[in-house]
């Protein structure tokens, strides 16, 4: 039986997130699956942003059961988040290795997962878990605008200009990465928390 904490913890009202713990097994990315359905309905996000995450997350998850290099019993950890107008998908293992995109055959079935999440992702990368071993990869999705004006709710004194809004950015989310020169990924800081 699946141990999951599905507790949202809200820092923020710009930022909503939901975490789960789940076993390293076969059937973990389609439970992931289930449990990110479930949560985008709550929080009314659809459309490409929810099939394109529906995509993204069993993907991260089977790469983590497949190539992580764990002990037995461990879990692993899923995370997703909406904030500044993104949805983004976290699955973390005990492996600290990076994750690498293979070259594979023409007519292999397997080994483009990665592929897959860098053409799918507005960005993605993985950093090393900030209170345990091992490692983080995440993989962001752009929210439509109107998704993005429903979770930003309207507050005195907030913002009114992306250069006011940069600059009380949390400092867990300005570290993150993007896309480096030559369509490499830097390393970045994942979602602040206890992975």
């Amino acid at each position: 039986m699946p141990t999951e904490s599905s507790a949202p913890q809200s820092t923020s009202p710009e930022l909503r997130e939901s975490e789960w713990r789940l076993p390293s097994g076969p059937r973990s990315a389609g439970r992931a699956r289930e449990l990110l359905r479930t949560q985008l309905a709550e929080w009314q996000v659809d459309g490409d942003a929810a099939d394109t995450a529906e995509l993204l997350l069993p993907e991260l998850t089977s790469n983590a059961v497949r190539h992580a290099r764990t002990p037995p019993g461990r879990q692993i950890g899923v995370r997703i988040a909406l904030y500044e107008g993104r949805l983004r998908v976290e699955v973390a293992d005990a492996d600290t290795r990076p994750p690498t995109a293979r070259t594979v055959p023409v007519d292999s079935t397997e080994g483009r997962g990665l592929g897959i999440v860098g053409v799918l992702a507005v960005r993605w990368g993985w950093c090393p878990r900030r209170h345990g071993i091992g490692k983080a990869v995440w993989a962001e999705v752009q929210l439509p605008a109107a998704t993005t004006d429903e979770l930003t709710p309207e507050v005195p004194g907030a913002p009114t200009s992306d250069v006011q809004a940069a600059a009380l950015t949390p400092d867990a989310w300005a570290r993150t990465s993007a896309a480096a020169p030559g369509g490499r990924r830097r390393r970045g800081r994942g979602l602040t928390g206890p992975w």
